[in-house]
């Protein structure tokens, strides 16, 4: 909570997500505030990792390498995976539990991985409600087959049941209401007003951020790639199918959702379409592979370890950015009063 004149006002954010996540950066590596992005950038270096796997499932380890690097050059990753948010880091749960979602697909019947996917979903929901969309892929595919069909419905729906349960009390307690929340108590204007929040004319500015983004290349990319496939490489085409049509329906069910949220809310980002963008560059890298083909599965390993080098020694060339956030928080420490109470937009970490 938040100390003002002695009375404590409770967080904007909920919880989980800074005590899961950025408090065991601070329990083992000190109270710097800088060490909060240290988590995050774990986490987006993992989505990296779960991009190879996702490509290398679906096609080959030329495509695991593609999706990894097609991910990793997406600019609004980069960018966001430097900034304490939840985007990245649920983005990359997103790609974790996506893998899950592949192995279910193989492996219908098994309750284990039913609930381990309901445990997944509800983690990041917690972080990012949005992310619930991702129920909906896993309850299409706990249909089939019939037997033990209530059973697997019941451990994928239980974790974020309590998800739920839990997240209502924690307002309940905190606000008063289980339907109000920290952007309620600090931004009433316009959290309170559902019109201010949601609207059509938001949509031509969301749309223009879609549009001024890379999704418009990477699906022209995917279509190109799966119709070259199709007319050049049938074989490899036809035993992949099944494997890209799964994916494709996991990544339309849960992205798809988050998109039409956020095309007509107030605040216009890029980063809000993390997930959608990361999704087209795993399916991308992945057709691309298809064309490339195993016989040529070497070149990708002579190139990867150049490819390394490259990326470390751009990455050293390439000066620090001036930390502007933590220099404005420094200067408000050096220049006010210790029991000074500061009102500013920058991020919660400082």
């Amino acid at each position: 909570e938040i100390i003002v004149e002695g009375r404590g006002l409770p967080p904007r954010y909920p919880p989980l997500f800074p005590v899961l996540v950025i408090l065991p950066a601070y329990v083992l590596f000190g109270h710097e505030p800088g060490n909060a992005i240290l988590p995050v950038t774990l986490l987006a270096v993992a989505g990296i990792g779960f991009a190879y796997a996702i490509g290398k499932r679906l096609s080959s380890t030329t495509g695991g390498v593609l999706a990894a690097l097609a991910v990793l050059m997406l600019p609004s990753y980069s960018a966001w995976a430097t900034q304490v948010m939840t985007d990245v880091p649920c983005t990359a749960l997103m790609l974790g539990t996506c893998l899950v979602y592949l192995h279910l697909r193989s492996k219908p019947e098994s309750v284990l991985l039913c609930f381990g996917a309901g445990v997944l979903v509800a983690v990041t929901t917690l972080f990012r409600p949005v992310f619930a969309a991702m129920l909906l892929p896993f309850l299409l595919a706990t249909l089939r087959p019939w037997r033990g069909v209530f059973l697997r419905i019941i451990l994928l729906l239980a974790p974020m049941a309590a998800a739920a349960a839990a997240t209502l009390a924690y307002n309940s307690a905190t606000f008063g209401s289980p339907l109000r929340n920290g952007y309620n108590f600090w931004v009433p204007v316009p959290m309170d007003y559902p019109r201010m929040v949601f609207s059509l004319s938001y949509l031509g500015m969301n749309l223009e951020v879609i549009g001024f983004s890379v999704l418009p290349i990477l699906l022209s990319v995917c279509i190109g790639a799966w119709l070259l496939a199709r007319t050049r490489r049938p074989a490899a085409f036809a035993a992949s199918r099944q494997s890209f049509r799964d994916i494709m329906i996991f990544f339309f069910l849960t992205t798809v959702p988050i998109l039409l949220f956020h095309l007509f809310y107030f605040f216009p980002r890029d980063r809000f379409h993390i997930p959608m963008l990361a999704g087209a560059s795993v399916l991308a890298g992945s057709l691309l592979a298809l064309l490339i083909g195993p016989e040529k599965e070497t070149l990708p390993k002579l190139l990867l370890p150049a490819v390394f080098l490259l990326t470390v020694a751009a990455r050293i060339a390439t000066p620090a950015p001036i930390p502007l956030r933590r220099l404005a928080a420094d200067g408000m420490r050096r220049y006010t009063p210790a029991n000074a109470i500061v009102i500013s937009a920058i991020d919660p970490v400082y």
